[in-house]
This record gives structure tokens, sequence and C-alpha cells, in this order.
């Protein structure tokens, strides 16, 4: 599976950090944000980013994708739920999207046509 962790609408509340990278590369403790995703998960993280950002923070998008939104730290349950998306599926929390599953190009999603899964769990963003 190909996991993507992009921005999400908080970016601009995070600047200046997210000035010179993406929301998933602020540190948090220790480790960044895409280094817990990607402990969690057991597989390496790409990122949909700012343009002027994308050169040093490329996107490789697969035939098959996960997109994470970032702004999300991961636990047990949501990467657990995160894992077993399948197509067509997406994960919210209230109104926000934490996460969907696609084989359509990042640009054509329609969440609408999405079945949503809601993340009952406390989480922290």
């Amino acid at each position: 599976m190909n996991y993507i962790l992009f921005d999400g609408p908080y970016r601009n509340n995070l600047l200046p950090f997210t000035f010179t990278r993406p929301v998933a590369d602020i540190r948090i403790g220790i480790l960044t944000i895409r280094e817990k995703w990607e402990a969690h998960l057991g597989y390496t993280t790409t990122t949909i980013t700012e343009d002027y950002l994308s050169d040093k923070f490329p996107m490789v998008e697969m035939e098959e994708n996960i997109l994470i939104n970032a702004s999300f730290l991961p636990n047990v349950e949501l990467v657990e739920m995160v894992k077993n998306l399948e197509e067509n599926q997406a994960i919210f929390k209230g109104e926000e999207v934490i996460a969907f599953y696609t084989k359509e190009a990042q640009d054509d999603i329609d969440f609408s046509k999405l079945e949503a899964l809601e993340f009952e769990d406390d989480i922290l963003k």
C-alpha cells in the first residue's frame, strides 16, 4: 500500500513552521509527525504539500493510495482503521477527513461518493 500524508486545512495555522516544510515534517517531541506515522504503519510515506515545497518533498502516487491528514497524530485505534480501509472509504472525525483510500488521482476526489467511517475515539491533532 502507498501512504501519502497531506497538509490539510490547518497548514496556515501552523505558520511559520510550515513555510519551509510540510505539516508531516513538524517535530513533536523527538519524532516528526511523518516518523510517528511511519513507525505505526510499518511503511514509508510521501507528502502532498504546497507547490513551492514539492521539489524538496515529492509525492509518489501509485495505483492504490491511502491519503492521511498529517494534522492528526497516529494512535493504535486510528492506525488500525487506516490499515483496514477499502477502496472508496474515508475516515472522518466530525466534518474533518482523517484518511481515505483511492485509486483516482488526488485532484479527482469527491468525498460525497465515499463511504464515511466515523472515528469515535479521542484524537490528537
